[in-house]
């Protein structure tokens, strides 16, 4: 992947009147969620509890305050965005990448699997840095694939994730930019 470093920024990315963050932040611990089994209508097995902490999730603002916004860092490319999230001090901490069940979660950023995001106007034209004067933008993403981001809700889970989704469910994000490099 060439990297066009002059295209890269840092931001905070937010959904209008909801926290995102990973559900670790968001609930402020282990975001334990039920993985129900099964096959065909035919039951497989025992439930089992699942991890989904490093994923990523919203959660209204009612419900929960004082969650400081999401650092992110946009490295751009000739294919979209490689999104990283930035620790306390500024460095690289994690990569946003989606799973085998197209739910977006933080993987160790060395782990080589990413996915390229675009983002899009509101006449769904996929802009970049240049395109954006001023600091604050409403945006919508999209993944290498062409599918959009937006809310997923699980079956056997109280949390709402993040996901590539149809074009009918995807959201508008509160893109705002801080540094740009």
């Amino acid at each position: 992947m060439s990297t066009f470093i002059t295209n890269s920024f840092i931001a905070t990315l937010e959904i209008p009147g909801q926290h995102l963050n990973l559900l670790n932040t968001l609930y402020g611990g282990p975001a334990m969620a039920t993985e129900l089994l099964g096959s065909g209508g035919f039951f497989t097995g025992r439930p089992q509890q699942r991890d989904d902490s490093h994923l990523l999730g919203y959660r209204s603002k009612a419900e929960v305050s004082a969650i400081e916004p999401l650092q992110l860092f946009f490295l751009g490319s000739q294919g979209g965005y490689a999104i990283f999230t930035l620790d306390g001090s500024g460095h690289l901490h994690s990569c946003i990448s989606k799973n085998r069940v197209n739910l977006l979660g933080a993987v160790a950023a060395d782990s080589g699997e990413r996915t390229l995001f675009n983002m899009t106007n509101d006449q769904g034209r996929i802009i970049t840095l240049d395109d954006l004067a001023g600091d604050k933008h409403l945006i919508t993403l999209k993944t290498e694939d062409e599918k959009h981001i937006g809310g997923l809700t699980l079956k056997g889970s109280n949390y709402h994730y993040l996901s590539e989704v149809s074009d009918n469910y995807k959201m508008t994000f509160e893109l705002k930019i801080l540094e740009r490099l």
